[in-house]
């Protein structure tokens, strides 16, 4: 059976998806990063591991720009369930919505049920059927250690890494170019100038593209890069 792999988007297309629904991407920043701590706190009280997190959080970032969010309670969950899923992690929905709204008396109902899968289903036509992530994680970790950089430098690179996931930048690119945009802003907050590393003989060694990485560091367009933010001390 053939793979098709799931389309990226570019700045562009996010901005022009709001668009399309009558609003724009700074009127929708407040609900939708709150939505993604949301995902985060509730995941948090399921005590998931993060891969399980980083997979929820993808869909829901695809969920905001190819539909309109329904209740975030019902998104989160749907996000939540379906990641949980594809990573094997056992819980039971009506656990997961429970956490959701931080109440484990809610009221949980076949209609709510029913809601949630809607969403699932919604999530997996977006994705292809396919909900296999790769993260960036992963390659973080093996370039950290096949080019002998610090723990320090590596450490910080997940943390930022982690941050880019409370925004729309796993949507645009493909998770080693996100490694390694985070490897190098980590390199740049630690040292003074920056490093040896990144150049375009390395980048092609990793299959990277030097040009893309840099727009991931620096693309001016999007207004959650938070890569922009941690780099902008020090150009």
């Amino acid at each position: 059976m053939e793979v098709i792999d799931i389309p990226y988007y570019t700045h562009e297309q996010i901005i022009k998806a709001f668009q399309n629904r009558g609003t724009t991407l700074e009127d929708q920043h407040d609900n939708h990063s709150g939505g993604a701590l949301q995902v985060k706190r509730a995941a948090a009280l399921l005590h998931l591991p993060w891969y399980t997190v980083a997979t929820a959080l993808y869909f829901y970032h695809r969920f905001y720009v190819r539909y309109p969010p329904p209740e975030p309670e019902f998104l989160i969950t749907g996000c939540l369930s379906l990641a949980m899923k594809a990573q094997e992690t056992t819980k039971r929905l009506r656990d997961i919505y429970q956490s959701v709204l931080n109440h484990d008396k809610a009221e949980y109902t076949k209609d709510l049920r029913d809601r949630i899968m809607d969403i699932e289903r919604l999530v997996l036509q977006d994705t292809l059927f396919q909900t296999t992530i790769h993260h960036p994680f992963r390659y973080i970790v093996n370039i950290a250690k096949q080019m002998s950089l610090s723990k320090d430098l590596g450490s910080k690179a997940w943390d930022i890494c982690e941050q880019i996931y409370q925004t729309f930048l796993c949507l645009c690119y493909t998770p080693h170019e996100i490694a390694f945009a985070c490897l190098y802003t980590s390199a740049l907050s630690l040292y003074s100038s920056p490093p040896d590393f990144f150049s375009h003989k390395m980048c092609s060694r990793f299959d990277v593209s030097y040009d893309i990485v840099i727009g991931a560091l620096f693309d001016n367009r999007n207004s959650n890069n938070l890569l922009q933010q941690h780099s902008a001390d020090i150009y």
